[in-house]
Order: C-alpha cells, then sequence, then structure tokens
C-alpha cells in the first residue's frame, strides 16, 4: 500500500538537500556560514542550557545535563535539557509550530543532535527500557501536520526502544502559553493516556518522555504521572528547550 506521508516527507527532505546545494546555509544569530543546526558554534554555545555540577554537567564541550529534578510529587526522576527557551530559540520554534515552517523541523533536529552527540546519547538512551513523547492534540495535528517532539527526537533511538504512540491525548487542551501554573496543572489535568496495547507493559519499565519545550514542567509532569499509574518504575524528560524559570528550578548556573 502507497504511504502517501512517507512519500511527502521524503518528497520534503530532497527540496531541503537541493536548497542546501544552491545557497550555503547561515546561521540565525550572526550570519556565519556553517554546515549544521540553525547556528554556528559560537551562536550555539551561548543557547546551550548550562547546569550545576550537582547535575552531574557532562564533561565535553557541551554543558547540558542529567540530574534529578527534586521537587515532591512532579513523577519526573530527571530531567534534561538542551537549549535555553528564549531569543532566536524561542523565535524558530515559535515558527515551527505556529507558522507551520516545516523546513526547521530538520535543523532543529540537527541542533538537538550537535547538542546531544553519540556517546552521552547512547548512555542516556541506555538508562531507559522505551522513549516515549508528549503527545500533540489531534487537532493541532492536524492543522501542522507534524508532531514536533517527535520529529526533533526521532534520531534518538531505534525501533526497538522508540514507542511514538504510547501516550495518548485523551481530552482537549486550551493553549497554554498565557496561562499561570496552577492554571496550566488544571489545564492538563487528565488530559492523557497510555494507548490500550501498552497497558499491560509498562510494570516496572523505566520510561525517557520527550518534549520540545519544559516551562512549568505542567504537561511533563501529567504526561509521567499518567505513565506511573500505569506501574512505569521511573520517568525521566529530556527537552529541547526550557524556560529562564524551568532552568532555575533545576539549579541552572549561567556563569558556567
Amino acid at each position: 500500500m502507497l504511504d502517501l506521508k512517507k512519500w511527502r516527507r521524503q518528497g520534503k527532505e530532497l527540496l531541503f538537500l537541493a536548497r542546501e546545494l544552491i545557497a550555503p546555509r547561515c546561521c540565525a544569530a550572526c550570519g556565519a556560514v556553517t554546515e549544521e543546526g540553525c547556528f554556528c558554534e559560537a551562536c550555539r554555545q551561548s543557547y546551550l542550557a548550562h547546569v550545576r555540577e550537582t547535575f552531574r554537567p557532562r564533561r565535553d564541550g557541551y554543558t547540558a545535563a542529567l540530574g534529578a529534578f527534586g521537587e515532591n510529587g512532579a513523577y519526573l526522576d530527571s530531567w534534561l535539557c538542551l537549549f535555553r527557551y528564549e531569543g532566536l530559540v524561542r523565535e524558530l520554534i515559535g515558527k515551527l509550530k505556529f507558522q507551520k515552517e516545516e523546513r526547521l523541523l530538520q535543523l532543529l533536529k540537527e541542533e538537538a543532535q550537535l547538542a546531544l552527540p553519540s556517546a552521552p546519547r547512547e548512555k542516556l538512551v541506555a538508562a531507559y527500557d522505551l522513549v516515549a513523547f508528549v503527545p500533540t492534540s489531534p487537532e493541532r495535528l492536524q492543522r501542522r501536520g507534524f508532531d514536533v517532539p517527535r520529529e526533533i527526537f526521532s534520531f534518538l533511538a531505534g525501533k526497538e526502544k522508540m514507542r511514538p504512540a504510547l501516550l495518548l491525548r485523551v481530552r482537549r487542551t486550551p493553549p497554554l502559553y498565557d496561562l499561570n501554573p496552577q492554571e496550566r496543572r488544571e489545564a492538563v489535568a487528565g488530559c492523557f493516556a497510555v494507548a490500550a496495547p501498552y497497558r499491560q507493559q509498562l510494570k516496572g519499565k523505566k520510561i525517557l518522555l520527550c518534549d520540545d519545550i519544559f516551562t512549568t514542567g505542567s504537561t511533563l509532569k501529567e504526561g509521567a504521572a499518567e505513565l506511573r499509574r500505569q506501574g512505569a518504575a521511573a520517568v525521566g524528560a529530556l527537552t529541547f528547550a526550557a524556560s529562564r524559570e524551568a532552568a532555575a528550578q533545576a539549579g541552572e548556573d549561567s556563569a558556567l
């Protein structure tokens, strides 16, 4: 059977490559020619998240770190953030999600790969049994045509660990960006459910739950709570970007 979505995606990838051949890629911040992602190396460093020593910082050129997210009842055992959700990072994610600039999917995926190179990536994924994603609502998915977390983090693991349909949105939620933390928690309460085929398979499992943005953490915590209700032993979070407030909550040190 012809897979139209697959052919559509492959066609867009070819168009992306053709565009790259015609004109050199430039850094979105300073305009310097760059070969990968949205930024040159210097500008990328300015957006990468910095976390204190207590959060086990990595020893390579990047400073994103995996550590305990220590809020009681948060349901998250760990949280790894790659970029600060500010400036051009925020602007690019906004264009991707709300202006449907799909070309940015590949660029942000490359940025995630650069911020999480193969060695630490393999170590991270090895710590979990399954990799899942915070799902986009069916209505937004239909309008947008793609699921941002799933696309950006599609490089993480092979089919043996990837479970893109593990978590479902079962209740419509309003846009969260204008809501305060308490309103966000109330808006997402009960909005997720584990898909029926997986409900008897999560007992004792460690699950890495991926999302694009961590602001107050309400969405991730609600997803993690549902996974735990279905028997998951541990839930870690991986996000492309995080707000200053979230980074401060996790112990970010801008001096690093």
